[in-house]
């Protein structure tokens, strides 16, 4: 409940800003929870039982299997989710939102509220799954100390980005460049995206910490994490988002006048080529978690 009281401490905050900057906050916000909806919270939700059962039967091996499968698998769906999230941003939210009560230049800004949450995409999907293994092995402080510290530091964050953008320049050009939006008249608001992301990055990899040596000691022996499955996932995902960026500079002009099913056409190519990639490089990686997602739709 933590991250959703930040949201509202941070919709606080963007009242304070230009007008609009609630808007776009929330509307940026409410894109970037789909894919942790559907990848972090089920997953977090199928595991918690298995977690909860090593535990009782004190198996430490299998605790540690089904911990490290549940964060490989949130994250062999949620890097390639966060990397296309963040080349087709615009498309996304130009199918999504885009009309005549939605101008152009609010599109541009919410697609790039969008790009700063596509850290906390991967972030946000872990973390349930991180919280429900700490409930598994009977320790609800932890987390919770944890969150309210990530709570604070991601409000801290928003606030001093914020205050950072108003005045530095500098700074202000180089974030607004790197998310398409240079000319944007009230780029405040991405302060807030960018604040939001960090506190909750930070959380997680907290969460993480602690729940290690903690899981260690219940069951007098710790395991290292799995790196090189991740490391193919993270390559795999760079490479979709090479080849779908190469369909969206294509018809990118087209996204300010186009219609909604043209936009929506080309996201949809951007995004299968993506995909394809990011399914040939771990095929040709020989990845685990593409041959056992193979083995499942074959006996489906």
């Amino acid at each position: 409940s933590f991250p959703q009281l930040t949201v509202v401490m941070l919709t606080g905050l963007a009242s304070l800003l230009a007008t609009g900057s609630i808007s776009i906050f929330q509307f940026a916000q409410n894109l970037y929870f789909v894919p942790v909806g559907i990848f972090g919270v089920s997953y977090s939700v199928a595991l918690f039982p298995r977690l909860n059962a090593a535990y009782l039967a004190r198996d430490g091996s299998r605790f540690f299997h089904e911990f490290f499968g549940g964060i490989r698998a949130i994250l062999f769906w949620t890097i390639p989710s966060a990397v296309l999230f963040l080349v087709l941003r615009v498309e996304i939210v130009r199918v999504v939102l885009g009309g005549r009560a939605f101008s152009w230049e609010n599109v541009q800004l919410t697609a790039a509220c969008l790009g700063l949450l596509t850290i906390a995409i991967i972030a946000a999907s872990l973390m349930p799954h991180l919280v429900k293994s700490f409930y598994a092995l009977e320790n609800t402080r932890a987390p919770l100390r944890t969150d309210m510290g990530g709570s604070v530091v991601s409000v801290v964050l928003a606030f001093a980005f914020t205050r950072l953008i108003s005045y530095s320049a500098s700074f202000t050009a180089m974030l607004t460049t790197f998310l398409g939006v240079p000319n944007t008249p009230h780029p405040e608001v991405l302060g807030i995206a960018l604040g939001f992301s960090l506190g909750l990055a930070a959380n997680v990899l907290l969460l993480y910490s602690v729940l290690m040596p903690f899981a260690g000691r219940v069951f007098g022996k710790g395991q290292s994490f799995p790196i090189l499955p991740i490391l193919k996932i993270i390559t795999a995902s760079l490479g979709a988002g090479i080849a779908a960026y190469g369909v969206h500079v294509h018809f990118f002009e087209t996204i300010a006048r186009g219609s909604a099913l043209l936009i929506f056409a080309h996201g949809l190519l951007a995004g299968a080529v993506g995909l394809l990639v990011y399914s040939g490089l771990l095929l040709l990686f020989k990845s685990e978690d593409i041959e056992a997602l193979s083995r499942s739709l074959r006996k489906g």
